[in-house]
């Protein structure tokens, strides 16, 4: 399954058109770190307002390779029709936050007045729905209905499986670890800032690409027999 996941981004011909475009839009963001910051203070709000909504096209293309795996389909998604990638984009987003938004809220207002109690209780609910939520987008993805993104049946059976637990132990280390990383580094201080930050937005572009299949196709078959029966 790791083997597959890593392989697939890179089947077939032009296969970094889908890196090119998605490591450039995730480019436009993290390049103005390095602007100066005499720029007009207008510009620059405007700036970090609109670049950050043109990551959702690139999460829009990461619920077509969950698709893509968690249907088991072999060729490769394409990053073209830009209005269904932004639409995806925003519907995957509002899951996600139709998800987390309980957790986090108990999580922060238990530390905010120190009822530690009930923050600790927020880490743990966080914690489970870092566990589900892939379930929910995978299934959206392949559903392609908003509603099953909270088909709790279907959640559930996907989620007590051998194989999604098997995908979700790579997909953490790959999402929460180095994912975490990436951002981390300060460009500013490498040989050459510019180019490392095109290198390292490409890369975090393909590592999220691997990911999204890993955990598609671990929850992907059980998903697709709870919809068939």
């Amino acid at each position: 399954m790791i083997r597959e996941a890593v392989s697939y981004p890179f089947k077939g011909d032009e296969w970094y058109v889908e890196g090119l475009i998605g490591g450039g839009l995730l480019l436009l963001y993290p390049i103005f770190i390095i602007i100066d910051l005499t720029i007009d203070p207008r510009s620059y709000s405007i700036i970090y307002l609109t670049t950050p909504a043109l990551t959702i096209f690139v999460t829009g293309f990461y619920l077509r390779v969950a698709r893509a795996a968690g249907a088991d389909i072999d060729s490769r998604p394409k990053f073209n029709n830009g209005k269904e990638l932004f639409i995806d984009g925003v519907k995957t987003l509002l899951i996600g936050v139709i998800f987390f938004l309980p957790s986090v809220s108990i999580w922060l207002g238990g530390a905010y007045f120190r009822i530690y109690v009930i923050s600790g209780f927020g880490i743990l609910l966080f914690l489970i729905t870092s566990y589900v939520a892939p379930i929910a987008l995978t299934n959206f993805a392949i559903e392609d209905q908003f509603s099953s993104g909270f088909d709790f049946k279907a959640i559930k059976n996907a989620g007590i499986s051998k194989r999604y637990v098997k995908a979700f132990i790579p997909y953490s280390i790959l999402v929460y670890t180095l994912g975490r990383f990436f951002p981390l580094i300060d460009v500013r201080l490498l040989i050459d800032p510019q180019l490392m930050l095109v290198v390292l937005a490409i890369i975090n572009f393909y590592m999220y690409y691997i990911a999204t299949y890993l955990i598609a196709s671990g929850c992907g078959p059980q998903l697709t027999a709870v919809a068939d029966s």
